[in-house]
């Protein structure tokens, strides 16, 4: 946990990281009640159950409910938010992904007007979409 908490406060921690915190804070509630079934513990476990109580619940299950089951390594490569997680990104990937099919369909289209069936449309920096 303090490995990740030091990663995401200098800002380069990942998806990863956050779930290390997540699972750092459940494990800690885990082991909190295991040490409050203790009738009279010593002073010592007594610290650490008051030290294992800090922790925000709120912030792990909020990382529950947001982490998707499979995190990338590095948070550029996406698809670590889980779907239904807020809406208007839930609208973003929709329209990604329809757009990648309306390409397709229009490639083959264009593919089957002209005969070729090697024809393909791809996008570039400088032209946009065009056909090879």
């Amino acid at each position: 946990m303090s490995r990740a908490l030091a990663r995401l406060s200098v800002g380069r921690g990942g998806p990863r990281d956050l779930a290390a915190l997540r699972d750092g804070i459940l494990g800690a509630d885990q082991a909190l009640a295991r040490l409050e079934e203790l009738e009279q513990p010593p002073q010592e476990i007594s610290a650490v159950i008051a030290a294992l109580r800090k922790p925000s619940r709120d912030l792990a299950s909020e990382y529950s409910r947001a982490l998707a089951e499979q995190l990338p390594l590095i948070k550029r490569d996406g698809g670590f938010v889980r779907e239904g997680y807020e809406q208007p990104l839930d609208e973003a990937r929709s329209m990604r992904d329809a757009s990648r099919l309306v390409v397709a369909a229009m490639q083959a289209r264009y593919a089957d007007d002209t005969g070729i069936k090697g024809l393909k449309i791809r996008h570039n920096n400088v032209l946009g979409y065009s056909s090879k």
